[in-house]
């Protein structure tokens, strides 16, 4: 459905450019055609035992583990994706 959301969309907005910008149209023919609805598939999201049990597995007491605790923090408290990291 997302793929058809994004077809109607790039067609009306080449439409709408014809037609408000470039003068080329007399009449748009896609003034009344709304955009479907798509739905969103909720993720599913760690509970808050989850995270402390995640987060409690890293051996601080090293670089490394360190390193990883701080680098899992930084993920989650961000939303950053890992290749952004």
């Amino acid at each position: 459905m997302t793929t058809i959301a994004n077809y109607v969309r790039n067609i009306k907005v080449f439409f709408n450019w014809l037609y408000n910008v470039e003068r080329e149209l007399n009449k748009n023919p896609v003034e009344k055609i709304e955009n479907p609805k798509i739905e969103r598939k909720v993720k599913k999201t760690l509970t808050v035992e989850e995270l402390k049990s995640i987060l409690g597995s890293f051996d601080t007491t090293t670089f490394h583990g360190y390193r990883n605790y701080l680098i899992t923090r930084l993920l989650l408290d961000t939303g950053m994706r890992v290749g952004e990291c």
